[in-house]
């Protein structure tokens, strides 16, 4: 689990940034491809594709796996102005990393670093995830 360190951010918000994805969800255990990848804004909560409401009444992100990494789609985050995080482009549609990314080694004198890891990125961006973000504007 991932600790989220803006105590301010919203309770759905907290969540999101704190849960491990594509682990087997508990309530279905014998069902095929039952890994949580997806997130319900309303209750704050994990889901799996059984879990999913039959009705879209609540706002839930599906959560993609990129680079080991989890993302979201920036589309589907309404929530949250995602403005300043470094976003990559996966099957046509433009992510935002959940997490920090901690594989490559960080830099201090990097030209254009994260402003909250020091993470090396493109010129024009100043966060490398939706937690950078959050942790640094708290």
């Amino acid at each position: 689990m991932h600790p989220v360190a803006a105590r301010g951010a919203p309770h759905w918000l907290r969540g999101l940034l704190s849960e491990e994805f594509f682990d087997a969800c508990a309530a279905h255990p014998g069902e095929r491809k039952n890994d949580k990848n997806h997130f319900c804004v309303d209750c704050a909560a994990p889901l799996c594709r059984h879990c999913l409401p039959h009705e879209h009444v609540h706002d839930v992100l599906q959560i993609w796996k990129y680079a080991s990494c989890f993302v979201v789609r920036i589309d589907d985050l309404k929530l949250f102005d995602c403005t300043g995080i470094q976003s990559h482009t996966v099957s046509d549609h433009e992510v935002v990393f959940l997490n920090e990314r901690t594989a490559r080694k960080r830099s201090t004198s990097a030209e254009n670093p994260c402003a909250a890891c020091a993470r090396p990125l493109l010129p024009g961006h100043d966060y490398c995830s939706l937690f950078c973000k959050v942790k640094r504007i708290g």
